[in-house]
Order: C-alpha cells, then sequence, then structure tokens
C-alpha cells in the first residue's frame, strides 16, 4: 500500500490544519453549522477542532488500522455536512479552515473529502503498517522527497476546497462583455446663444441719421 502513503499523509495534513484552524478561529464554522441547521455554539467548534487534531496527531504516531479508519469518519463527516448544505440550499462557505468565504462549497468539495476518506479507508484495510512519521522515515531520503510532494499535493488540496469555490463563483455572477449594460451617453452639448452677427461690424446697430 506504499502507493497510497502520500495521499494518505496529504489527507492527515489538511486534517490536522482543518482542526487547528476552528480551534483558533471557529467563527466561520460556526456560522456555517448554524446556517445549515445545525449547533452552531462555540464550543462545539472548538470542540470538533480539537478532536480534528487529536486524529490527525494520532495517525501521524500511532500503528494499526483505528488511526486512519478515524481518519475516514472524519471526512466522511465532511462530505456529509457539504452534501447537507448544498441540499439546505446554504450560500455561505462551509468554513472548514475557519475562514469565511464568499462562496458555497461545490460538488469539486465533496468529491475530494469522499476521495480523501476512500484512502484512509484503503490504508485501515490494508497491510498493518506504522503511523504515518514511521512509513516517511522507510522512505528514501528518510521520506524528505515524499515529504515535499505531499505538502505540494496538501496546499492544492486546500486551494481546491478554499479559494476555488470563491473564484468559480466569481466567473459564473460576472457578466459577459456583451451582456453588461452599455455606457450612459454624455450629457448633450448646450450652446450659448452670442452675439448677433450684425453687431460685428463697425457702426452696425445704430440708428440710421446718427452715424
Amino acid at each position: 500500500m506504499e502507493v497510497l502513503t502520500g495521499p494518505y499523509t496529504a489527507a492527515v495534513g489538511l486534517l490536522l490544519a482543518a482542526g487547528v484552524a476552528k480551534a483558533l478561529r471557529p467563527a466561520a464554522t460556526a456560522r456555517a453549522l448554524t446556517d445549515a441547521g445545525l449547533p452552531g455554539r462555540r464550543f462545539v467548534v472548538v470542540g470538533l477542532g480539537a478532536a480534528e487534531t487529536a486524529v490527525s496527531v494520532t495517525a501521524v504516531v500511532v500503528a494499526g488500522p483505528v488511526p486512519p479508519a478515524l481518519v475516514a469518519v472524519c471526512y466522511l463527516g465532511f462530505a456529509w455536512f457539504v452534501a447537507l448544505g448544498r441540499r439546505r440550499g446554504t450560500t455561505g462557505s462551509c468554513g472548514c479552515f475557519g475562514v469565511e468565504t464568499t462562496a458555497p462549497p461545490g460538488v469539486l468539495h465533496l468529491v475530494l473529502n469522499v476521495a480523501a476518506a476512500g484512502v484512509a479507508v484503503a490504508v485501515a484495510l490494508g497491510p498493518p503498517a506504522g503511523g504515518a512519521a514511521r512509513v516517511l522515515t522507510g522512505q528514501p531520503l528518510a521520506g524528505l522527497p515524499l515529504l515535499a510532494a505531499t505538502a505540494v499535493c496538501g496546499w492544492l488540496a486546500y486551494l481546491v476546497l478554499s479559494a476555488l469555490p470563491e473564484a468559480l463563483a466569481g466567473t459564473r455572477t460576472g457578466a459577459a462583455p456583451s451582456e453588461r449594460a452599455p455606457a450612459p451617453l454624455p450629457d448633450p452639448v448646450r450652446l450659448q446663444p452670442g452675439p448677433d452677427p450684425a453687431t460685428w461690424l463697425p457702426g452696425a446697430g445704430t440708428e440710421p441719421g446718427r452715424l
């Protein structure tokens, strides 16, 4: 199951980042829970963040099928929450990383959570292995190249979950150039009446006999 080492480590790292962010900045997640009709008290969000952090740290240092199974449960919970929000038509962000965005999570968000859960399930059902840290140390160069690639994958996944929905929402709401309202025309120029041309000649405008 070495082929799953990178994706699984990225999933664990992303879960750790999400847990720490929720615990430190619970406001966005609390608002997302409230919008979905779920309890959104501050202590609930902090508890969720602490649980995610504990699961991810356990997955790093503890061997056996239980830690990856718990990681899978977390991502399945994320997928369920995203599906619930889409079903109820929530317009705000999911608050996964404690950041408020203007766009709701999309289908790609749901797919990524389900994929991460699938990877964790495969690791749990696979041959017994050590925690993520022990698996990395068994790689070439003490796992540094794999760790760097995993960090890049985790960062890209973070962008998909946080920045991409907002960017796509901005693209959909932006009107095409042909659909935009035309610019208003300037106000017409009003000419002021000038002097009578008859008065331009010397002596013009005087009464006869009074030259």
